[in-house]
């Protein structure tokens, strides 16, 4: 160590691990059998002239012994720094330190006016000690440039003692800048110079150790072999879209701990790379992630959009940067793999990805609209399923009660939407056919709970046929994944062991329309899934499930019964349908619960005005069942005053059909029901 002051200066990038540097130096140090007495001085922690002053003189003081000489020593540290912290620290540039401390001891009042021999004695008493001691200040980049300045000035004409060695941190060029226009020389790294005796570069990291250095991060991070990986667009999406933004070890460890956190708070319900992509955008490029955050819809796939995206301009995203900048090009690879919408003109990314809306939700990925704010509230949006859910469901499709009990759960928890988890479970089943265990059994659950769900989540318009719209698709996607030739066997199975008279009605009238029955379109005969001859038994089928309901008192429990019961007087070779409508309507609560059965309901707006429903009924429809002329019997018999409201309505409903007719109108249209007339 030498005698008199001795500046070591530490030069690397923010970030570059100068930190780490100070702490094996301190470390070396303290392993030495005669160790110098060490502290650290951080001074960003502190702010102005005098507070500077003041808390590094008494971080010197703190790290010297107690008793005897040193309690002197530190006595008068603190002295000086007293008499130093009067005066601006910036008035000191470039003055040798004797000229200093003798104008100051002139301009303050003090019970000792002499700094000047009050740092003798100091520099005598550190002299005189058996220990040296180092000073480390690290982070001065990270100050203002006065703050930087007026650090320069304290080390170099202050706290110039002997036998005190000052082992500086910082980033060359932020310091350089800061001491332009110093001693009126206007040269910052000239005066810089003058000050370091002992100038250190941190290292440049090799461009391998850094990708090691993080890429073991992440691997320490995911545990899990199941994660959303595909290692083919990782190493295309890595190399050319987030290696370029980690420069020094900092940059690497800022991420990992980004990534860390993500996924921990989503795990495999986020895409890994995704993750990554999304925490570099956030941390290296924020303003592009700021955009993207608060505007969601420009940049996220829209299935229902017909805009081509190239189309669009999105510079908007990398106009934060100079033209010239590298990481120009990079970020648009960045920006092109997480959302595919994103123009960046003829730029070659290296690697594919798929445009399909559903492979986007399935893995996950950040540009679904649905997905999307998994990773920006760092939760699983309310309603939505997380992967372990869908997977734990999928583990129980070799058993079709098992699935169904499964479906049944799901329909039992309500979302912010009203529907059902099973209907965003059905509605991502598509994406998991290839994950289910035995596509029969699926079927035969549907068939199980078909009617349940249905009820859970009906359908409310055309464009959205809740739960009937996505079992019917699927059951059609597993049969059609299926050698045409067992389907008939499947179906009887399922329709024997089922509970739903409803869903396997609707169903067998779909296949019947293929056949050109019910309005539907006869296709070619190669192209039907059943023919003709095996529908006509699972018809039968049918019956005896929808007898079995009646039997069991259960049948009104089914949603839409009036298709069910039309399709039972059309398939049935028996009176049973009208038998058990006789038995139900004896009773004027059973007549009003039949009667309902065939009310429907139509939605209209009028110009200017919010939609309407409107219910209404064709008593031709009961027809087949009773007739209708008896119900109006039964009902003039009635005492209208105990009913409810609701049964009050009712028999207008009927009674206001039964006049329609009488005119010649037809019931059956709601235009008339509306308007009066049909149109």
């Amino acid at each position: 160590m030498p005698s008199n002051e001795f500046i070591v200066g530490v030069y690397g990038q923010w970030g570059s691990g100068k930190s780490t540097i100070l702490n094996f130096v301190e470390h070396s140090l303290e392993e030495k059998e005669n160790s110098p007495i060490i502290t650290w001085f951080n001074p960003w922690w502190f702010s102005g002239e005098s507070d500077l002053i003041e808390k590094f003189f008494a971080q010197l003081g703190a790290g010297l012994d107690t008793g005897g000489e040193y309690d002197e020593l530190r006595d008068k540290l603190s002295k000086l720094a007293d008499g130093l912290s009067r005066v601006p620290l910036s008035t000191i540039t470039g003055i040798p330190s004797g000229r200093i401390l003798g104008w100051v001891s002139d301009t303050i009042q003090s019970e000792n006016p002499d700094l000047e021999g009050l740092k003798e004695e100091i520099s005598d008493a550190l002299r005189e000690l058996d220990q040296q001691i180092v000073v480390f200040i690290d982070d001065i980049d990270r100050l203002t440039e006065s703050e930087i300045r007026q650090m320069f000035r304290l080390v170099k004409a202050v706290a110039d003692f002997p036998n005190i060695t000052y082992v500086l941190a910082f980033d060359q060029e932020v310091v350089i800048d800061a001491l332009d226009g110093e001693q009126g020389g206007g040269n910052g790294r000239e005066y810089l110079h003058k000050i370091i005796q002992l100038p250190q570069h941190v290292p440049i990291p090799a461009e391998d150790s850094l990708h090691h250095f993080f890429t073991e991060r992440l691997e320490g991070i995911v545990q899990d072999a199941d994660v959303i990986f595909d290692e083919n667009t990782w190493q295309s999406v890595y190399q050319r879209g987030i290696q370029p933004f980690i420069h020094t070890p900092r940059d690497a460890v800022r991420l990992a701990n980004a990534v860390d956190n993500s996924y921990q708070a989503l795990g495999r319900d986020a895409n890994f790379i995704d993750i990554v992509g999304l925490e570099a955008l956030h941390i290296f490029h924020n303003p592009a992630y700021e955009k993207i955050r608060s505007n969601p819809s420009r940049y996220t796939a829209d299935i229902r959009s017909g805009r081509n995206p190239d189309d669009e301009e999105y510079s908007e995203l990398w106009e934060h940067l100079d033209e010239d900048e590298q990481d120009i090009e990079p970020l648009q690879v960045l920006l092109r793999y997480l959302f595919p919408k994103v123009k960046t003109g003829s730029l070659t990314l290296g690697f594919q990805f798929s445009r399909d809306h559903d492979t986007y939700r399935k893995t996950r990925r950040v540009c679904h609209p649905e997905v999307f704010p998994y990773y920006f509230r760092q939760t699983i949006p309310k309603g939505e399923l997380p992967v372990g859910e869908i997977e734990s469901a999928l583990e129980l499709t070799d058993d079709a009660n098992k699935f169904a009990n499964r479906l049944r759960e799901l329909a039992s928890r309500k979302t912010e939407s009203s529907r059902s988890m099973a209907h965003t479970f059905l509605s991502q089943l598509s994406n998991y056919t290839d994950d289910i265990r035995n596509e029969e059994e699926v079927v035969k659950s549907f068939l199980i709970a078909g009617d349940e769900l249905i009820k859970t989540d009906p359908s409310r318009n055309t464009l959205d046929d809740g739960n009937r719209g996505y079992l019917l698709r699927l059951t059609f996607e597993l049969l059609d994944s299926r050698p045409k030739g067992e389907n008939f066997e499947l179906l009887r199975e399922a329709i024997q062991q089922g509970d739903s008279p409803y869903f396997t009605t609707y169903l067998l009238g779909v296949l019947l329309q293929e056949h050109g029955k019910y309005g539907g379109d006869e296709i070619r005969e190669e192209d039907r899934k059943l023919a003709m001859d095996q529908l006509e038994e699972l018809k039968q089928d049918i019956v005896i499930l929808i007898e079995d309901k009646a039997s069991e008192n259960t049948l009104l429990e089914t949603p839409n019964l009036y298709l069910v019961l039309n399709r039972w007087d059309e398939w049935a070779d028996s009176e049973k349908p009208t038998q058990w409508a006789e038995e139900l309507t004896e009773d004027t609560e059973g007549l009003l619960t039949f009667v309902r059965i065939f009310v429907k309901e139509g939605r209209y707006s009028a110009a200017g005005s919010p939609q309407q429903i409107v219910e209404y009924i064709d008593p031709r429809d009961i027809e087949p069942f009773i007739d209708t002329t008896e119900i109006e019997n039964q009902f003039e018999d009635l005492d209208r005053g105990e009913l409810d409201e609701d049964g009050q309505k009712l028999i207008e409903l009927f009674e206001k059909g039964q006049e329609l007719i009488n005119e010649g109108k037809d019931p059956s249209s709601l235009e008339v029901w509306v308007f009066g007339e049909r149109r």
